[in-house]
């Protein structure tokens, strides 16, 4: 498996959508925001990124072209950012993913390095998900 140190993501100006749904709904879930995105009066402008808190709450980082006003069911944020982190690919079905972050874990820890955050992850596409994860 490959890892890539130090690269960098950099969004000016994203939504945050933080829900509760079942793993298996993040495929749906990203095509929603993509088909809807235009009734907020924006754009995407980037890769949309999720995290989660647990195994229901998902926290989707979605980079948009112009600002919106925060309601009750996401929040803006004019800047996101990951300074460093390492990328590895996971092909397989998100409910698999947990073995390649295992893989990442031994990979940090033989490097010396630590994680400095929970992992983010782009899905390419329903078997294909990069993960990004934050390093001190």
């Amino acid at each position: 498996m490959d890892y890539l140190k130090y690269g960098e993501i950099q969004y000016d100006g994203v939504m945050i959508l933080d829900i509760d749904i079942d793993e298996e709904h993040i495929p749906y879930c990203i095509e929603w925001i993509n088909r809807y995105i235009s009734y907020y009066n924006t754009e995407i402008n980037g890769n949309i990124l999720f995290t989660r808190s647990d195994s229901r709450n998902i926290k989707f980082i979605i980079p948009i072209k112009y600002p919106v006003v925060t309601c009750e069911h996401y929040e803006y944020q004019p800047y996101f950012r990951i300074e460093n982190y390492v990328v590895a690919y996971h092909y397989n079905k998100f409910s698999k993913i947990k073995d390649t972050c295992l893989n990442v874990s031994k990979f940090l820890k033989k490097n010396n390095l630590n994680a400095a955050g929970k992992p983010y992850y782009y899905m390419e596409h329903e078997y294909m998900y990069i993960i990004y994860i934050p390093i001190a």
